[in-house]
């Protein structure tokens, strides 16, 4: 009873590894360690059912369990190469994880890298038990590809870098980004089928709104406004002639305007949160 031991356990598939070796019993100094090698993170996270947000690539390093039968402890430290958010790469991620008993929470901190001065800093926490998240990311030149998944009902083809903080923060079904970047690059606007780039453009996000302050910006967002109030009307004078319907695509307008504003916040019809 409460004696667990494994010696020389393995699965394997292709150039992918876990091994795991220990023994668990009410000692708190015995263990049971895994070996991960080349390991797929999403795959892992498939079997746990985390889809709140996506993370993949491929995870080497170790692990560890003990004092399972009395106060479980557990705690990690991975490589994880190719690494992706949000199917945005990041390079490679070394992170350490562990279990913080007292707060029932996974507390993660870790370093994106992706060679000299593009780096990504990320400290915070994931709870299964309050069903919570709050991770702390420092961009510091980070690439920002990952925004297409915030942005993508109206940009994509994000090329760009990024400084600042931001939190990915809330509850597990219903998770925000909050905080500031600052970035550099270029996008394409879906709507107009043009390339736009930017300097040190302003990104503040707030629950369930990210807002763009950058003059040049809002130029684009205003074009969008009208380019889409002229599909509104005019699409439906072409399709059909009868006052009800065209009475419908202007009723359709104020609603449309109601989640644009000339200030520049693009607000949940244009940023699929």
């Amino acid at each position: 009873k409460n004696h667990l031991q494994i010696e020389d356990f393995a699965i394997s598939h292709s150039n992918q590894e876990i091994a795991i070796n220990g023994l668990a019993t009410p000692n708190k100094e015995d263990s049971i360690v895994a070996q991960l090698k080349d390991v797929d993170v999403e795959y892992i996270l498939n079997l746990v059912n985390f889809h709140s947000v996506d993370f993949s690539g491929k995870a080497s390093g170790k692990a560890i369990v003990k004092s399972i039968f009395n106060d479980p402890d557990a705690y990690a430290k991975l490589d994880i190469k190719d690494f992706e958010f949000e199917h945005g790469p990041m390079g490679v991620l070394h992170a350490n994880v562990s279990f913080n008993k007292e707060l029932s929470q996974i507390d993660i901190n870790a370093v994106a890298d992706e060679g000299e001065e593009h780096q990504t800093l990320i400290d915070g926490y994931v709870s299964p038990k309050r069903n919570y998240i709050d991770l702390g990311i420092e961009a510091q030149g980070t690439n920002m590809k990952f925004m297409e998944s915030f942005c993508g009902s109206f940009m994509d083809n994000i090329q760009a870098r990024a400084h600042g903080k931001v939190n990915l923060v809330g509850d597990l079904s219903d998770i925000n980004l909050v905080g500031d970047l600052y970035a550099t690059g270029k996008m394409h606007m879906k709507q107009l089928g043009t390339e736009y780039s930017f300097k040190n453009l302003h990104a503040h996000a707030i629950p369930d709104d990210i807002q763009l302050n950058n003059n040049t910006i809002c130029v684009f967002i205003i074009i969008i406004f009208l380019y889409l109030i002229f599909q509104a009307i005019f699409g439906c004078l072409f399709r059909q002639f009868d006052k009800l319907r065209f009475d419908s695509c202007l009723f359709a307008i104020p609603q449309l305007a109601a989640n644009i504003s000339v200030g520049c916040r693009v607000v949940p019809y244009l940023i699929n949160m």
